[in-house]
């Protein structure tokens, strides 16, 4: 990489004329790229229309970049005018027809109809390999051609064919000023073989010193960035420190970024300028594929092949139909093979609509396979789902209770598998006091931080939603809030520093309790008490007041015959303090 660095450094700095190409001085090092090639680009034409979002059907030329121009489809030419319907897809290939049936175009008529495909702007390229699967057209007078174009001034023919020499292939390289053919460099190569019989793959490697031409993946041509200072083509990948030529038809500067073109016009140098005799009218050019890799795909382009998966949902549920589908660069139609617990429903040349078998649940799987690895090299892809139902919680912890006002408590429910979220509510239970202010939540997914804010009792519920649905669970207990039966004695005190006036602890009995219970409060010095008592929602279901004692063991008797079975809390205040005790009740 330093070498290279080094190399277009030199071009800038160190450019002179040698004879009729600039030289560039070359520290020496290897100038060949051994990275793999990544497809970024590639059309099958496995479809029954052209894809226009990838091409134009004529050449791009007016002003706003489209194709409505009298050169747009007749290129320059008297002989050709290129018609949208000379471009077929159909039967898996591309068919670029040429016609004898003197169409006219923008007030110009000629003999000739043809078809051609070019890349739309936003598929251009700096290099790549660049391949084509072709046939050529049958008979003497059609020249059809793959290639590339703009940039700066660039012009790469990965193939020209005259059918009138229908074994020769022609590669040319030219870079262009304006329409100035500056510099150009050709070679010719006769197959042996009729080149109209049969698909062949033509193929250019353009490299940012080396441009290399292949026929069915044999190399036939190569052309350096570089000539030694005799002249001659250098050949090799390591080149020795010392002065170098370089090439003015070689692709030059950056960026410069070249459009594909395939088409068949007539005439043509290579046909020693005959054109196509009716009879052999309309004949094709057709197309199996057209591909593009590059070693770095460039911005906005990206490795296709490792990008190719099955997608669909993760999660699936019994008695739904879910579809996958493949996303990739193979556009044969794939087989489609499924777990035991899934059933195919239907399909389409690219996707599958799946059930799932009834009381199936667990993993699963998806799969699309293709008979061929083309163009990428993989020929298997399986897509893993989970089988499940609406997910249900179950509480793992349940909220203490009952707490006072003021205080917190916490709840949590088992984690849910496959489960997406966790929704906390609570509801008052009816009659109780309570309200839809009384709790504060705080959940934190599958726990939830409970804050007591008024008296009442609540359930607490939460419901859990995954790709099967919403399920909901409702705690068993049900939280309550109270003033006493958890608030346990307290100092009320009003005014500390008057001791004296302290209750002493009263004695209660019985506990449990029948149908009366006796108090015994031994304080002479205090004369009256207000005692009362509280059910465990906090509601005074009985009190007595101004009681007078001021006697040792002052005895107070209460009838609680009427009171229903359960605990009680008894409270005895004096004005300056309280004490409350638990008391069962139990007839």
């Amino acid at each position: 990489m330093k070498k290279k660095l080094f190399l277009f450094i030199a071009l800038s700095a160190s450019l002179q004329m040698f004879g009729q190409n600039p030289t560039v001085v070359f520290e020496g090092g290897n100038i060949c790229p051994t990275d793999s090639w990544k497809l970024v680009f590639n059309d099958e034409f496995n479809g029954t229309t052209i894809d226009q979002s990838k091409w134009f059907t004529a050449f791009p030329y007016d002003p706003n970049g489209g194709v409505n121009c009298q050169v747009c489809r007749t290129h320059g030419s008297t002989q050709e005018i290129f018609l949208d319907q000379n471009v077929v897809e159909s039967n898996g290939t591309l068919k670029l027809i040429t016609r004898n049936d003197n169409p006219t175009w923008m007030s110009v008529t000629t003999p000739y109809s043809c078809g051609t495909i070019y890349s739309k702007w936003n598929f251009a390229f700096q290099y790549g390999s660049f391949v084509a699967s072709c046939k050529m057209p049958a008979g003497a007078g059609f020249w059809p051609a793959f290639w590339l174009f703009g940039g700066i001034g660039t012009e790469i023919d990965v193939f020209e064919y005259g059918s009138k020499y229908p074994t020769n292939q022609h590669t040319t390289i030219h870079h262009w000023s304006g329409s100035t053919d500056v510099a150009q460099i050709t070679n010719t190569v006769n197959t042996g073989v009729d080149l109209s019989q049969a698909f062949h793959i033509y193929r250019a490697d353009w490299d940012p010193f080396y441009i290399r031409f292949y026929i069915d993946n044999n190399q036939v041509f190569q052309i350096c960035r570089f000539l030694n200072t005799d002249g001659s083509f250098v050949t090799s990948c390591n080149l020795n420190p010392g002065v170098y030529e370089v090439q003015t038809a070689y692709p030059q500067g950056s960026p410069n970024n070249v459009n594909i073109i395939a088409g068949s016009g007539v005439g043509g140098p290579f046909n020693d300028n005959n054109l196509p005799a009716s009879s052999v009218c309309p004949s094709q050019m057709e197309i199996d594929y057209i591909r593009v890799y590059q070693r770095t795909p460039q911005a906005g382009f990206t490795d296709l092949c490792a990008a190719e998966s099955v997608t669909g949902p993760d999660d699936i549920c019994d008695g739904n139909q879910h579809t996958y589908q493949f996303n990739g660069t193979n556009s044969t139609n794939p087989t489609w093979n499924l777990s035991s617990n899934l059933q195919q429903i239907s399909s389409t040349s690219n996707s599958v609509t799946v059930q799932v078998v009834p009381s199936a649940s667990g993993a699963a799987w998806v799969q699309a396979n293709f008979a061929q690895a083309d163009p990428c090299s993989q020929t298997q892809f399986t897509k893993n789902v989970w089988i499940g139902s609406p997910a249900k919680p179950t509480f793992s912890v349940a909220a203490k209770t009952p707490i006072c006002p003021g205080n917190t408590t916490t709840t949590s429910v088992g984690a849910v598998s496959g489960a997406a979220s966790y929704n906390w509510s609570f509801v008052p239970v009816g009659g109780s006091g309570g309200t839809t202010s009384g709790l504060v939540l705080t959940p934190s997914v599958n726990t939830c931080g409970i804050d007591a804010i008024h008296l009442g009792t609540y359930q607490i519920q939460v419901s859990t939603t995954n790709a099967c649905g919403t399920s909901a669970i409702t705690n068993s207990t049900n939280l309550v809030i109270s003033n006493l039966p958890v608030c346990g004695p307290k100092s009320m005190i009003v005014t500390p520093e008057k001791e004296e006036y302290r209750v002493d602890k009263p004695v209660m009995f019985p506990n449990p309790a029948n149908q009366n219970l006796t108090i015994i409060i031994s304080d002479s010095e205090i004369k009256h008490y207000v005692i009362s008592m509280y059910d465990v929602l906090g509601n005074k279901v009985l009190a007595k007041t101004q009681i007078s004692g001021g006697t040792e063991n002052h005895q107070i008797d209460l009838d609680i015959s009427t009171l229903s079975n359960g605990m009680y809390i008894v409270m005895i205040e004096n004005g300056k303090e309280v004490y409350q005790e638990k008391i069962m009740v139990n007839h």
